[in-house]
């Protein structure tokens, strides 16, 4: 996390995530503004920086992640331990 915080934050990854199925930027925020809105400023990620990878540049292709989403979940990441893809 010091790493995470040492490169810009959670903001920019934030950022990265609008519009993927992670985030929704029309989303309002206690701030009363939305999402997109609050993250409008932010700069991205230095281009050099190793810790945070796009979704397009993955570390690992597979992943031992699984995310739920709906009405009974309404909103889980499970990390399946022991589990090497």
């Amino acid at each position: 996390m010091s790493e995470l915080v040492a490169i810009g934050g959670i903001q920019p990854l934030m950022k990265m995530l609008l519009g993927c199925r992670p985030l929704h930027g029309d989303c309002l925020t206690v701030t009363g503004a939305t999402l997109a809105q609050n993250l409008a400023g932010v700069a991205p990620y230095d281009a050099e920086q190793q810790i945070v990878h796009s979704l397009a540049n993955p570390i690992k292709r597979t992943v031992i992640w699984s995310c739920s989403t709906g009405t009974c979940a309404g909103g889980a990441v499970a990390k399946i331990t022991g589990k090497e893809a």
